[in-house]
């Protein structure tokens, strides 16, 4: 699956379920998927197909291409720093700590 078709399934998830997400969340989703467009967009312009086939198959990037690619790394950090964000308060809101 690639990165637009797991946006547009997350998209799909949302809607069909009238997921609802704190207006004050919406802009922290919106910077995660951002990154993970900006990331996608680093790996889809990088000439190794390698590369691509690993990123296309388990959205893992290979700690050498992390070191040759700066860009890509800086955009992995800020994805997995939202994400854990992101999942703080998920669990604060399903444990009732809003």
């Amino acid at each position: 699956m690639t990165v637009t078709a797991d946006l547009q399934a997350i998209n799909s998830f949302a809607l069909l379920n009238s997921l609802y997400i704190d207006p004050k969340d919406v802009e922290l989703v919106n910077s995660y998927l951002n990154a993970v467009r900006r990331l996608a967009g680093i790996v889809a312009s990088d000439a190794d197909k390698g590369t691509q086939e690993r990123w296309s198959a388990t959205q893992q990037i290979p700690p050498s291409v992390l070191k040759t690619f700066q860009g890509m790394k800086a955009a992995d950090e800020e994805i997995e720093e939202i994400r854990g964000v992101l999942i703080s308060r998920f669990r604060n809101v399903m444990r009732g700590k809003v």
